[in-house]
């Protein structure tokens, strides 16, 4: 028997069409999970009714004039709210301001327990009607999913809007491949024709002629760089309540042969518009997306715009496009000047590159429907598994599981990321195509939060039912895993990210770890090391507990090692071919730095050719630099913060990498360096225990000698290392690379699934 579809209610405002949905209602009569039906509020029967029913879906038609708004408002909400009583929709999803305000009070007075707002309307009464951002704020908290359109969008409805994180999701708009990037040679020289264009360089802007679009930048714009350029035509696309304005301004500083009006362009020249343009300007002071610079990329022109919308979050300066400060005339000048002088073709080629990945209406049906998929918990074939993790903003790791779930669809997973601020991993993993959920956890007050986040996971989970849980570290694991059993969920892992640290550092709290262990159904230990704490001092009960080592993607990681960037690197910290061992921890005590240092003082009275570098960030770190300054110690360099998209390079401009730290659950950076195929002088923790077999793949020195660590660096200097590197790789690929991982987890949440 077949699953009902999921009904889905589109409602827009003053549009007797839309485009895209048409394009939503056409994609549909492909994928039986979803009907769409839609809603126009405007003056006029819309064009739409009919245009929708070739697909199937049917449209409903309420007046509405924009011109008396407020009584429009008011006669409009209690019709949506009987049309929606009446079909009884999943999900009503409306699109800009005059429809959503109508669209969430009457959904959320007929029950309607999903209400989806795409924001693609931002900023206006922000920046020209102050007295209605109310609304705005009224609309988002009414709403139960707020979607903008672009990062800057998204930005803007957390600061300037209040908006609760919780509620958003970022999904770019699309344009479809095949229907705005068909240009005509018919229309291309009627256009050239008309506009008198044959020989000259073509500059155009597709936009209504209005304040915020910035047409008087333009033509202040226009009027140096014909001085420059006297072959320079600039286009202007669009009609609007300027128009009489600018051209007298054009008139005045006569450019009337340099700035021509084309009004409204034929959709269907549209694309023939763009092929004539040999740059694409644009000057809005603010785009939420921002259609025509997407559409111009996909046409492959170069594309020239302020830093705002879709051109913000494509554009990579001065490679597939150019990027200027709003208002900056002397900007767009130089940008006209460097893309003129530039390949525009190749630089075209690149934009349309990125749009095609970025915004393809394939990524935005995607977006919304794995969205919608999620909310409604379409797929039920497949478990659901919420991940909790406490004190980190990015977790590496985590995000490596939702690529993995997203590509292969075998696992749902929602994760809760408890910060003190917005954590970067709440909109990340939401970009991947996963839920993700933010509770407020301040370690300034970890006795108050700890209890607040309890109350807040436990109805959370309530509501949610996921098969099961994954916590990772003490202060998710102690909210996360009582509140899961209080939910009653079944299964109930976690992964000991920890282990250790309260035995050696704070004893006091040991018997925190002894109730999470009881509290879980599933203790995964990610070392042997780490499996044998956990049964002898823990005390853990030997059929919950497990060791799943903890695994990187290998090949994505040596994929992006970047060749110019390890040439920096070695330039910066080898510039007389020094050999460089490197370190990367955090500065804390237990990580063992005042060990390498000692031994870095003995090998630079043997080795001066040797150069230490540490790479990493922490507490400790003043006291570390101080430590090995005044002893005068000048072969240690320290790199401080490395961007995490440089770190394998920095890996790569390694010759040995060096680990001292006096316990280690796991260490990633073990498994990273191994995986680069440096040979590795660790301590026997962690992953260094487990998979380096001494004097074959690595070395092993002693705890807190920094003798034997000498001893390490004096073996890997007098030995031929090469055999050593190759198979400390292949030790990496066989033990550590996260496919393994993966497929361990998955096979715990299946059994979940099944129960």
């Amino acid at each position: 028997m077949k699953n009902k579809p999921a009904h889905i209610v589109y409602v827009m405002a003053n549009n007797t069409s839309v485009p895209y949905f048409l394009w939503f209602a056409e994609k549909a009569t492909k994928d039986e999970r979803f009907k769409f039906s839609f809603v126009l509020l405007h003056s006029e029967k819309p064009k739409m009714i009919e245009e929708v029913r070739q697909f199937g879906c049917e449209c409903y038609w309420i007046p509405f004039d924009n011109k008396s708004r407020g009584k429009s408002i008011i006669k409009a909400i209690p019709k949506l709210y009987f049309l929606l009583k009446k079909l009884k929709p999943d999900v009503v999803h409306s699109h800009l301001f005059d429809d959503s305000l109508c669209a969430v009070i009457a959904a959320k007075l007929a029950g309607i327990k999903n209400r989806f707002v795409t924001k693609q309307d931002t900023t206006f009464h922000w920046f020209y009607a102050k007295k209605a951002v109310k609304y705005d704020r009224l609309i988002n908290r009414l709403s139960t999913h707020l979607v903008p359109v672009s990062k800057e969008c998204e930005d803007f409805v957390l600061e300037k809007e209040g908006a609760d994180p919780n509620k958003i999701y970022l999904v770019h708009h699309g344009i479809p491949k095949d229907k705005l990037s068909l240009a005509k040679e018919e229309y291309k020289d009627e256009l050239i024709e008309k506009y008198g264009l044959k020989d000259k360089i073509v500059i155009g802007t597709v936009a209504r002629l209005i304040e915020w679009k910035g047409h008087r930048t333009l033509i202040d714009v226009a009027e140096k760089a014909v001085k420059i350029n006297p072959n320079i035509i600039f286009l202007f696309a669009g009609e609007g309540d300027l128009k009489e304005e600018l051209e007298q301004i054009i008139q005045e500083k006569n450019l009337t042969k340099n700035i021509i009006f084309t009004g409204w362009v034929d959709r269907k020249k549209i694309p023939s518009l763009y092929a004539i343009m040999d740059i694409y300007i644009h000057a809005a002071k603010y785009e939420p997306f921002g259609f025509v610079i997407a559409e111009a990329m996909m046409n492959g022109v170069p594309v020239l715009s302020t830093r705002t919308g879709s051109a913000l979050d494509a554009i990579k300066h001065k490679t597939n496009g150019f990027l200027v400060d709003y208002d900056s005339i002397d900007g767009f000048v130089e940008g006209i000047e460097f893309l003129l002088s530039s390949n525009l073709k190749e630089i075209g080629l690149k934009g349309k590159e990125t749009a095609k990945d970025m915004y393809s209406f394939e990524r935005m049906w995607r977006g919304y429907t794995s969205l919608y998929d999620r909310v409604l918990n379409l797929n039920k074939t497949i478990p659901h598994v919420v991940h909790i993790m406490a004190n980190n903003s990015y977790a590496p790791y985590l995000t490596w599981f939702a690529q993995e779930a997203v590509r292969k669809k075998d696992v749902r997973f929602t994760f809760v990321c408890m910060f003190n601020t917005k954590p970067d991993m709440l909109f990340e993993m939401r970009r991947l195509g996963c839920d993700s959920h933010w509770v407020r956890y301040d370690t300034k007050f970890k006795k108050l939060h700890q209890l607040k986040s309890l109350f807040q996971l436990y109805f959370f989970l309530k509501k949610l039912r996921p098969n099961a849980i994954n916590t990772h570290l003490l202060e998710d694991s102690l909210p996360g895993l009582l509140a899961a059993r209080l939910a009653q969920i079944k299964t109930r892992i976690i992964t000991k990210g920890d282990a250790a640290y309260h035995w050696y550092y704070a004893k006091k709290w040991v018997f925190l770890d002894k109730i999470n262990n009881r509290n879980a159904t599933h203790v995964i230990a990610i070392s042997n090391e780490s499996k044998e704490f956990i049964l002898e001092k823990e005390k853990a009960n030997p059929d919950k507990v497990r060791m799943i080592h903890h695994g990187i993607p290998i090949d994505k990681i040596l994929s992006s090692v970047k060749p110019k960037k390890k040439e920096q690197f070695v330039k910066k910290y080898k510039p007389n071919n020094e050999i460089l061992i490197g370190s990367v921890a955090r500065y804390v005590e237990w990580k063992g730095f005042q060990y390498i240092i000692d031994a870095a003082e003995k090998i630079s009275k043997t080795h001066p050719n040797v150069t230490f570098l540490f790479v990493g960030v922490g507490q400790n770190k003043t006291e570390i630099e101080a430590l090995f300054k005044l002893r005068n110690i000048t072969n240690i360099q320290l790199a401080s913060w490395v961007y995490p998209e440089d770190v394998p390079s920095i890996y790569a401009a390694f010759d040995v990498f060096l680990h001292a730290a006096v316990m280690e659950p796991f260490g990633f950076v073990i498994a990273e360096a191994m995986a680069h195929g440096l040979p590795v002088i660790s301590t026997p923790t962690g992953a260094a225990k487990d998979a380096i077999i001494h004097l074959e793949n690595g070395y092993l020195t002693k705890y807190k000698d920094a003798q034997s660590i000498v001893e390490g660096i004096e073996y890997m200097l007098k030995n031929d290392i090469e055999p050593m590197k190759q198979k400390v790789q292949e030790t990496a690929i066989k033990m550590y690379d996260f496919s393994l991982m993966y497929e361990n987890y998955l096979n715990i949440y299946n059994d979940s699934h099944k129960k």
